[in-house]
């Protein structure tokens, strides 16, 4: 083989005896050494496919949910004031309204049931009564409802809030709302039901991501402030605007696209990420996120 013979995306093998590498900088004709070999990686863990159940991370100790919200929040502000992303100030009110309910969905009954269902009925007696987001039970979440997704739950809780609770408006809740539903990458442009889920006894009402139209959420407490108990709305699924002119999911997200883009979107989803995770690391090393027991 000539050098003429090489062209983009061609795959070359050539001995380690030969050369011509060097592993800080990458090629290098004038390097004639042998190249050592370099140890195969362990394979990563499969990711999470988009119908796959949710795996819940293990905490290594009970937190509380109103806990992980306002860790989650001081996260959020903490990184948004190091990196500077130099968004607007509704894209950045948004954002943190979006860390501070991104796992409000947690109270959910099918969640909490689930995270309390490995423990005896001693130790479910004690959490009862607490609303909790993580656990320190090491083995997956059996959700009765297959497919359950608490981050839409969170979306629709914020949706159906009373404006007073969370001072959002106009693109600044729809923002909110969408980062919330995305910060776990299932849940983006469009709402819908999968195969397999669970259907409500009742014909007709709504469901997707085993969530139930009309199901309710709370009361809770959100950093001081009581968050009354909520009916999640599923009518923002279907096309086009209901009766009562309210704009469909799709309608509000691609307002969003359009007036902030697809790649800002994007960042504002991974600061969100980044946040989340920062918060679930302190309150894994018993730091910062206020252990609920």
């Amino acid at each position: 083989m000539s050098q003429e013979d090489l062209r983009p995306g061609l795959v070359v093998l050539l001995p380690a005896t030969a050369g011509g590498y060097r592993p800080e900088t990458g090629w290098d004709r004038q390097r004639t050494d042998p190249v050592e070999p370099v140890a195969a990686a362990a394979p990563p863990a499969p990711e999470e496919g988009m119908d796959d159940e949710p795996r819940e991370e293990v905490a290594g100790a009970w937190v509380a949910l109103s806990d992980h919200l306002v860790c989650a929040e001081r996260q959020l502000q903490e990184l948004v004031d190091k990196v500077k992303p130099g968004v607007e100030p509704w894209v950045r009110k948004a954002l943190e309204a979006a860390a501070r309910w991104h796992d409000v969905g947690k109270a959910h009954e099918v969640f909490q049931r689930a995270l309390l269902a490995p423990l005896s009925d001693t130790e479910r007696a004690a959490r009862a009564g607490t609303l909790w987001a993580k656990s320190a039970v090491d083995r997956p979440l059996d959700f009765e409802r297959r497919h359950f997704r608490h981050e839409l739950a969170s979306a629709l809780a914020l949706l159906a809030a009373p404006g007073q609770v969370h001072g959002l408006e106009g693109d600044e809740l729809d923002l909110a709302a969408y980062l919330v539903a995305a910060h776990h990458g299932k849940v983006r442009m469009a709402l819908r039901s999968l195969r397999g889920e669970k259907r409500p006894p009742e014909p007709g009402r709504r469901f997707a991501r085993g969530v139930w139209d009309r199901d309710q959420l709370g009361p809770l407490q959100l950093d001081g402030d009581t968050v009354p108990e909520l009916a999640l709305d599923l009518g923002v699924m279907e096309a086009g605007r209901g009766p009562d002119g309210r704009r469909s999911w799709s309608e509000r997200v691609l307002r969003l696209r359009d007036r902030l883009g697809p790649f800002v979107l994007a960042y504002l989803e991974a600061l969100l990420r980044v946040a989340d995770w920062k918060a679930s690391a302190a309150e894994s090393r018993g730091a910062g996120g206020g252990r609920g027991a």
